[in-house]
């Protein structure tokens, strides 16, 4: 019988963490930067591990200036945040950016002590003027280091 119940544990904790990444604009605003893709490497994060978030997408202004920040929840707490320059997001193309199609890439540690389970976070970018240039919510999965 506790080999069942086992079974039927893991079998659960399984498929929780099988979800795909998951992303979208925050709201059904437009954006100055258009967003058209975004992934995560290594996915699923891995505890302890670096990790990767790439957004493809189309900036219709020219960018200075400005920063960005992100806040990553679990069970809808957050938990840990981030921010950064806006400038040092898209290498190919450093201050003054032009208007144009880029990809813009956010490294960041996932700290080891991540209890592996399904997060959330919002991503936000802002121009030197602090206007909001793009805003993302995404779910993604944290496993356990290895």
């Amino acid at each position: 019988m506790n080999s069942i119940v086992f079974f039927v544990i893991a079998t659960l904790v399984s498929v929780a963490m099988s979800d795909p990444f998951k992303w979208s604009v925050c709201t059904s605003d437009a954006y100055p930067f258009s967003v058209s893709s975004v992934a995560m490497d290594p996915y699923p994060a891995v505890a302890g591990k670096n990790v990767t978030i790439h957004a493809s997408g189309t900036g219709a202004t020219s960018v200075s200036g400005g920063s960005w920040s992100m806040v990553v929840k679990l069970l809808g707490i957050p938990v840990q945040s981030y921010t950064g320059l806006t400038c040092s997001l898209a290498p190919t193309c450093p201050c003054p950016c032009p208007p144009g199609s880029y990809t813009i890439s956010i490294s960041i540690a996932v700290p080891s002590f991540s209890p592996p389970g399904s997060y959330t976070a919002e991503t936000i970018v802002k121009d030197q003027t602090g206007q909001q240039l793009s805003c993302i919510d995404a779910t993604f999965d944290i496993s356990s280091s290895k």
